[in-house]
């Protein structure tokens, strides 16, 4: 159940949210105002001239591809909202303790198996790879360096097979 105070987190990371343009916003904290290929690296971008995807496109003159702010980073390729994406984060980067997928999926009003997708990807952004990490922390506002992997709540070894007892291998139910 949530308590009052998870409640009222949760409600001030989608105040913090709600007005803000999300593609602007990871524009502003990806690029800084200078947008680059995340192909060629080229600095060489224009706005691409499509207008009937919804989210905004750029072009590199280098390598004459096409992409949005996204390619290269957990955002790419997912169907799940911007904002959902970053109030999750805001939960689970600000949180003193583990979060359960089961109990973000019912504040989020999201189903389990998305949110523990969702989780997945954040969790290997952090641990491997340290510009992502930056990047997520830049999103809502925290300082990468500030937080320890403890402090994540990341688990960090992975999780072991289960291996059969004896006891269930040599039983035999029809005895």
């Amino acid at each position: 159940m949530c308590t009052l105070l998870d409640l009222t987190k949760i409600e001030q990371i989608r105040h913090n949210f709600y007005a803000l343009d999300v593609l602007e916003h990871l524009e502003a904290k990806r690029w800084n105002g200078h947008p680059v290929c995340p192909y060629c690296q080229s600095d060489k971008v224009y706005r691409h001239a499509s207008g009937d995807r919804a989210g905004q496109r750029w072009q590199c003159e280098s390598c004459a591809r096409a992409f949005s702010v996204t390619v290269g980073t957990i955002f790419h390729g997912t169907h799940v909202p911007l904002k959902q994406w970053f109030i999750l984060l805001g939960l689970i980067l600000d949180a003193e303790k583990s979060v359960s997928a089961s109990q973000l999926a019912r504040d989020l009003d999201m189903r389990r198996p998305t949110i523990s997708s969702m989780m997945r990807r954040i969790r290997l952004a952090t641990l491997n790879d340290t510009e992502q990490s930056e990047l997520l922390y830049a999103i809502i506002g925290a300082s990468a360096t500030d937080k320890s992997a403890k402090s994540l709540n990341v688990k960090t070894r992975l999780a072991k097979p289960k291996v059969a007892s004896k006891k269930s291998v040599f039983r035999n139910p029809r005895l």
